[in-house]
Protein backbone atom coordinates (compact mmCIF):
# COMPACT_ATOMS: atom_id res chain seq x y z
CA UNK A 1 0.00 0.00 0.00
CA UNK A 2 1.30 3.43 -0.95
CA UNK A 3 0.31 6.53 1.04
CA UNK A 4 1.62 10.09 1.11
CA UNK A 5 3.16 12.11 3.94
CA UNK A 6 4.24 15.69 3.16
CA UNK A 7 3.63 14.93 -0.52
CA UNK A 8 6.18 12.10 -0.35
CA UNK A 9 5.21 8.53 -1.07
CA UNK A 10 5.46 6.08 1.81
CA UNK A 11 5.21 2.38 0.99
CA UNK A 12 3.67 0.24 3.72
CA UNK A 13 3.88 -3.55 3.68
CA UNK A 14 1.79 -6.04 5.68
CA UNK A 15 4.89 -7.26 7.53
CA UNK A 16 5.18 -3.79 9.11
CA UNK A 17 1.94 -4.29 11.05
CA UNK A 18 2.38 -3.73 14.78
CA UNK A 19 -1.22 -3.24 15.85
CA UNK A 20 -4.80 -3.77 14.75
CA UNK A 21 -7.95 -2.21 16.16
CA UNK A 22 -11.58 -1.93 15.27
CA UNK A 23 -11.09 1.38 13.47
CA UNK A 24 -7.50 1.38 12.22
CA UNK A 25 -4.33 -0.58 11.54
CA UNK A 26 -0.94 0.55 12.85
CA UNK A 27 2.32 0.01 10.98
CA UNK A 28 5.94 0.62 11.92
CA UNK A 29 7.77 3.25 9.90
CA UNK A 30 11.06 3.00 11.76
CA UNK A 31 12.32 2.57 15.31
CA UNK A 32 10.76 5.84 16.51
CA UNK A 33 7.64 6.37 14.42
CA UNK A 34 4.51 4.47 13.45
CA UNK A 35 1.62 5.25 11.13
CA UNK A 36 -2.06 4.73 11.89
CA UNK A 37 -4.27 4.11 8.85
CA UNK A 38 -8.05 4.24 9.25
CA UNK A 39 -9.83 1.23 7.83
CA UNK A 40 -11.78 2.17 4.68
CA UNK A 41 -15.29 0.76 4.12
CA UNK A 42 -13.86 -1.83 1.71
CA UNK A 43 -11.44 -3.19 4.35
CA UNK A 44 -11.60 -7.02 4.60
CA UNK A 45 -12.51 -6.76 8.30
CA UNK A 46 -15.80 -5.09 7.30
CA UNK A 47 -16.79 -7.54 4.57
CA UNK A 48 -20.49 -8.37 4.80
CA UNK A 49 -21.07 -5.82 7.56
CA UNK A 50 -22.84 -2.74 6.15
CA UNK A 51 -23.06 -1.07 9.57
CA UNK A 52 -19.29 -1.18 10.02
CA UNK A 53 -18.78 -0.07 6.43
CA UNK A 54 -20.98 2.98 6.93
CA UNK A 55 -19.23 3.66 10.21
CA UNK A 56 -15.89 3.73 8.37
CA UNK A 57 -17.25 6.26 5.86
CA UNK A 58 -18.51 8.52 8.66
CA UNK A 59 -15.35 8.15 10.73
CA UNK A 60 -13.04 9.15 7.87
CA UNK A 61 -15.29 12.11 7.03
CA UNK A 62 -15.26 13.25 10.67
CA UNK A 63 -11.47 13.08 10.84
CA UNK A 64 -11.13 15.57 7.99
CA UNK A 65 -12.17 18.23 10.53
CA UNK A 66 -11.12 16.54 13.75
CA UNK A 67 -7.45 15.93 12.99
CA UNK A 68 -6.59 19.48 11.81
CA UNK A 69 -8.20 20.74 15.04
CA UNK A 70 -6.17 18.43 17.27
CA UNK A 71 -4.52 20.38 20.14
CA UNK A 72 -0.84 21.15 19.67
CA UNK A 73 0.03 22.05 23.28
CA UNK A 74 -0.38 18.63 24.88
CA UNK A 75 2.21 17.06 27.20
CA UNK A 76 4.74 14.65 25.66
CA UNK A 77 3.11 11.52 27.12
CA UNK A 78 0.04 11.97 24.95
CA UNK A 79 0.52 9.89 21.80
CA UNK A 80 -0.49 12.71 19.47
CA UNK A 81 -0.56 12.84 15.66
CA UNK A 82 2.65 14.12 14.09
CA UNK A 83 1.89 14.37 10.36
CA UNK A 84 -1.22 13.64 8.33
CA UNK A 85 -1.31 10.74 5.89
CA UNK A 86 -3.12 11.00 2.55
CA UNK A 87 -4.14 8.40 0.01
CA UNK A 88 -2.99 10.83 -2.69
CA UNK A 89 -1.51 14.33 -2.32
CA UNK A 90 -4.27 16.85 -1.70
CA UNK A 91 -6.95 14.23 -1.14
CA UNK A 92 -8.65 13.25 2.13
CA UNK A 93 -6.73 12.37 5.28
CA UNK A 94 -6.64 8.60 5.85
CA UNK A 95 -4.38 8.49 8.90
CA UNK A 96 -1.40 10.03 10.61
CA UNK A 97 2.10 9.33 11.82
CA UNK A 98 2.75 9.19 15.56
CA UNK A 99 5.46 8.27 18.06
CA UNK A 100 6.14 4.55 18.25
CA UNK A 101 6.08 2.99 21.70
CA UNK A 102 7.70 -0.34 22.47
CA UNK A 103 7.30 -2.85 25.29
CA UNK A 104 4.02 -1.39 26.53
CA UNK A 105 1.00 -2.97 28.17
CA UNK A 106 -2.50 -1.51 28.44
CA UNK A 107 -3.28 -0.28 31.94
CA UNK A 108 -6.02 -2.91 32.10
CA UNK A 109 -3.38 -5.65 32.42
CA UNK A 110 -2.29 -4.25 35.79
CA UNK A 111 -5.70 -5.13 37.28
CA UNK A 112 -5.11 -8.81 36.42
CA UNK A 113 -3.82 -10.64 39.48
CA UNK A 114 -1.98 -13.16 37.29
CA UNK A 115 -0.12 -10.38 35.48
CA UNK A 116 0.71 -8.66 38.78
CA UNK A 117 2.22 -11.89 40.06
CA UNK A 118 4.82 -11.77 37.28
CA UNK A 119 6.75 -9.13 39.23
CA UNK A 120 4.63 -5.98 39.22
CA UNK A 121 4.58 -4.49 42.72
CA UNK A 122 1.97 -2.28 44.35
CA UNK A 123 4.60 0.47 44.40
CA UNK A 124 4.92 0.15 40.63
CA UNK A 125 1.16 0.62 40.22
CA UNK A 126 1.16 3.65 42.53
CA UNK A 127 3.97 5.22 40.50
CA UNK A 128 2.07 4.54 37.26
CA UNK A 129 -0.93 6.46 38.58
CA UNK A 130 1.28 9.28 39.85
CA UNK A 131 2.75 9.62 36.37
CA UNK A 132 -0.73 9.46 34.83
CA UNK A 133 -1.95 12.16 37.23
CA UNK A 134 0.79 14.53 36.10
CA UNK A 135 -0.07 14.05 32.44
CA UNK A 136 -3.82 14.48 32.93
CA UNK A 137 -3.25 17.61 35.00
CA UNK A 138 -1.09 19.03 32.19
CA UNK A 139 -3.81 18.21 29.64
CA UNK A 140 -6.38 20.10 31.72
CA UNK A 141 -4.02 23.06 32.07
CA UNK A 142 -3.87 23.23 28.27
CA UNK A 143 -7.66 23.78 28.36
CA UNK A 144 -8.30 20.45 26.61
CA UNK A 145 -11.09 18.00 27.41
CA UNK A 146 -10.49 14.27 27.91
CA UNK A 147 -13.16 12.00 26.51
CA UNK A 148 -12.88 8.24 26.10
CA UNK A 149 -10.66 7.58 29.11
CA UNK A 150 -10.44 3.90 29.97
CA UNK A 151 -7.77 1.38 30.87
CA UNK A 152 -7.30 0.29 27.26
CA UNK A 153 -6.39 3.81 26.17
CA UNK A 154 -3.49 4.12 28.58
CA UNK A 155 -0.27 2.29 27.65
CA UNK A 156 2.36 1.56 30.29
CA UNK A 157 6.09 1.06 29.98
CA UNK A 158 7.54 0.22 33.40
CA UNK A 159 6.03 3.03 35.48
CA UNK A 160 5.50 5.48 32.62
CA UNK A 161 1.90 5.97 31.48
CA UNK A 162 1.19 7.14 27.94
CA UNK A 163 -2.26 8.34 26.93
CA UNK A 164 -3.70 7.42 23.55
CA UNK A 165 -4.78 10.21 21.22
CA UNK A 166 -8.23 8.56 21.29
CA UNK A 167 -9.00 10.10 24.69
CA UNK A 168 -8.58 13.68 23.50
CA UNK A 169 -11.80 15.49 22.67
CA UNK A 170 -11.34 18.19 20.08
CA UNK A 171 -13.07 20.56 22.47
CA UNK A 172 -12.10 22.99 25.17
CA UNK A 173 -13.63 23.71 28.55
CA UNK A 174 -14.95 26.93 27.01
CA UNK A 175 -16.77 25.34 24.06
CA UNK A 176 -17.81 22.12 25.85
CA UNK A 177 -19.95 19.87 23.67
CA UNK A 178 -20.44 22.49 20.99
CA UNK A 179 -17.44 21.38 18.99
CA UNK A 180 -16.80 18.12 17.16
CA UNK A 181 -18.42 14.87 18.32
CA UNK A 182 -16.54 12.33 20.40
CA UNK A 183 -17.25 8.70 21.23
CA UNK A 184 -17.45 7.96 24.95
CA UNK A 185 -16.29 4.74 26.59
CA UNK A 186 -18.69 1.97 27.53
CA UNK A 187 -16.61 -0.33 29.71
CA UNK A 188 -17.93 -1.56 33.05
CA UNK A 189 -16.42 1.07 35.33
CA UNK A 190 -17.46 3.75 32.84
CA UNK A 191 -21.16 3.26 33.60
CA UNK A 192 -20.93 5.83 36.40
CA UNK A 193 -19.21 8.30 34.07
CA UNK A 194 -21.97 8.45 31.47
CA UNK A 195 -24.48 9.77 33.98
CA UNK A 196 -22.49 12.81 35.13
CA UNK A 197 -21.03 15.88 33.48
CA UNK A 198 -18.12 14.43 31.45
CA UNK A 199 -15.50 17.09 32.06
CA UNK A 200 -12.81 17.80 34.59
CA UNK A 201 -14.27 16.82 37.98
CA UNK A 202 -16.12 13.72 36.79
CA UNK A 203 -13.01 12.45 34.99
CA UNK A 204 -11.18 12.26 38.32
CA UNK A 205 -14.06 10.14 39.66
CA UNK A 206 -13.48 7.67 36.85
CA UNK A 207 -9.73 7.65 37.46
CA UNK A 208 -10.30 6.95 41.16
CA UNK A 209 -12.55 4.02 40.25
CA UNK A 210 -9.92 2.73 37.83
CA UNK A 211 -7.16 3.20 40.40
CA UNK A 212 -9.15 1.23 42.99
CA UNK A 213 -9.77 -1.57 40.52
CA UNK A 214 -6.11 -1.72 39.50
CA UNK A 215 -4.67 -1.61 42.99
CA UNK A 216 -7.05 -4.20 44.44
CA UNK A 217 -7.57 -6.32 41.28
CA UNK A 218 -11.26 -6.34 42.25
CA UNK A 219 -14.00 -5.58 39.70
CA UNK A 220 -16.52 -3.30 41.40
CA UNK A 221 -19.04 -3.09 38.57
CA UNK A 222 -20.75 -6.12 37.09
Amino acid sequence: MDVYVNNKRLRIKPRQTIGKGGEADVFAIDAKQAVKIFKPPEHPDYTGNPIEQQGAVERIAEHQKKLPAFPTTLPPKVIAPLKFVFEKPGQQIIGYTMPRLKNTQPLMRFADIRFRQTGVSTTDVINIFRDLHQTITAIHRSNTVIGDFNDLNVLVNRTHAYISDKVICIRTFATGCAALPHTWGKTAFWQSYDRINPWNRSLWIVIKINRFLTLTTVIIFG
